[in-house]
């Protein structure tokens, strides 16, 4: 999978920032995220990239845990009634949507949920969706 995503992040400054962003948010204190009405961590990370959460899930999206959408491409929608898990598992999920949607590349649930599996979040739960290595 990390293979698949290589040629592509390749000249695009942006995505590069993006995983570099989600490293440390992978090696941050998990203590100062303990509940999404305390997210400065999270704000904070996304903000070093340009992006915005909103801690709200408006009716547009496809379910009720979060989204992305490129009418906003600078923000990403997550429930704040998320456990801890579930909340790191969809920010970094959305921001897969997000490196997707900044390189140009078409929209992809699967790939989204393997973002966030090689970054050590839940493994994908989509049928026919394979584990990362």
């Amino acid at each position: 999978m990390i293979k698949q995503w290589k040629p592509y992040l390749a000249g695009f400054a942006s995505a590069l920032a993006l995983v570099a962003v989600t490293v440390a948010l992978v090696g941050a204190n998990f203590g100062a995220f303990a509940a999404p009405h305390k997210a400065d961590g999270y704000d904070a990370i996304a903000k070093q990239i340009g992006l915005t959460i909103t801690w709200k899930v408006p009716p547009t999206c496809d379910n009720s845990y979060g989204c992305f959408t490129p009418l906003t491409p600078d923000v990403i929608y997550v429930s704040p009634n998320l456990r801890q898990s579930e909340t790191y598992r969809i920010v970094l999920h959305e921001m897969g949507h997000v490196m997707q949607y900044r390189m140009g590349m078409a929209q992809n649930e699967c790939k989204a949920d393997q973002f966030a599996e090689i970054f050590m979040a839940q493994p994908s739960t989509l049928a026919n969706c394979p584990r990362v290595n």
